[in-house]
């Protein structure tokens, strides 16, 4: 994947975090508030990464109403 086909994803799941009622991997920003970081590999090749991690969140549902805790 290249750095923009990351970066489309991480908006994309943004999106649904703040839409859906289930947890989903949140972006975690570098020191430098980037996103996506370059990998350096062998023999002068190079790949993007995103750090993720899982959001817990519980809902709860009452009448018409949820909760979130």
């Amino acid at each position: 994947m290249n750095k923009e086909d990351i970066v489309s994803e991480i908006v994309w799941l943004d999106f649904l975090n703040e839409r859906m009622n289930m947890p989903l991997p949140k972006r975690v920003q570098a020191r430098n508030e980037a996103s996506v970081v370059r990998v350096f590999q062998g023999y002068g090749t190079q790949a993007y990464a995103s750090l993720m991690r899982w959001e817990s969140r519980f809902y709860f549902m009452r009448g018409d109403s949820s909760f979130r805790s």
